[in-house]
């Protein structure tokens, strides 16, 4: 249900997901990561809440971070914790 997978990557490359929902979480980066052609400039701190249905592409020279991947059941089990915020931005950057 949950997997969490520390990422070290020095190229740009694709990042897979293999469950449906992934936060990744940046301790350190440099470059942009690309999601769905929108670049966001990878840096120490930034969080990314992300689906497997989306085209994710490293352009830089560091990624350094976490990745937390997840089945859906879990997120609705968040989201019935928090029904106030459902639909406000989950999937907007």
């Amino acid at each position: 249900m949950l997997k969490i997978v520390p990422i070290c990557k020095e190229d740009a490359e694709c990042i897979e997901l293999n469950r449906p929902y992934a936060v990744l979480l940046v301790s350190n980066g440099e470059g942009l990561l690309r999601i769905n052609n929108r670049a966001v400039e990878l840096l120490p701190g930034r969080v990314f809440f992300l689906k497997r249905e989306q085209q994710m592409v490293m352009e830089g020279e560091l990624l350094i971070g976490q990745l937390i991947e997840f089945q859906e059941a879990m997120l609705h089990a968040f989201l019935i914790q928090f029904a106030g915020h459902r639909d406000k931005g989950l999937y907007d950057p």
